[in-house]
């Protein structure tokens, strides 16, 4: 093999490293840190908005008599910064249809307040 096809092969080698990244410990730290789809000032109040599934949602009611349909999935808290959540564990909030979800865009979401209803932003 000649020196030119060594340079670039070490070349192509050095390329695909820096394209995958030097380290794998990077892609762990950013997948625990999760994103923050609304805030408040604790997590004893629920956000004013909320961004569920890349759309807008704003609170049109506290405490509301609402029936939750399907489960949509669950939100954490933390210093009242709220984010995705994989599961149900402690401290864990759902979030539910309103009723039937073919026949609305909104949604409740049961925390230490009770029902919060959100309904989507146009």
């Amino acid at each position: 093999m000649s020196a030119i096809h060594k340079l670039i092969m070490y070349l192509a080698l050095c390329i695909l490293i820096a394209s995958t990244g030097c380290s794998s410990n990077n892609d762990s730290i950013s997948e625990k840190v999760p994103s923050v789809i609304g805030k408040s000032t604790s997590c004893d109040a629920p956000p004013k908005f909320l961004n569920w599934l890349g759309k807008s949602y704003r609170l049109m009611e506290m405490n509301t008599k609402l029936e939750p349909g399907m489960k949509f999935g669950f939100v954490q808290c933390e210093n009242g910064r709220y984010s995705n959540s994989d599961n149900d564990g402690p401290n864990q909030l759902i979030v539910y249809s309103n009723g039937e979800s073919r026949d609305h865009n909104d949604f409740l979401l049961f925390g230490i307040w009770g029902r919060a209803l959100y309904t989507m932003q146009e």
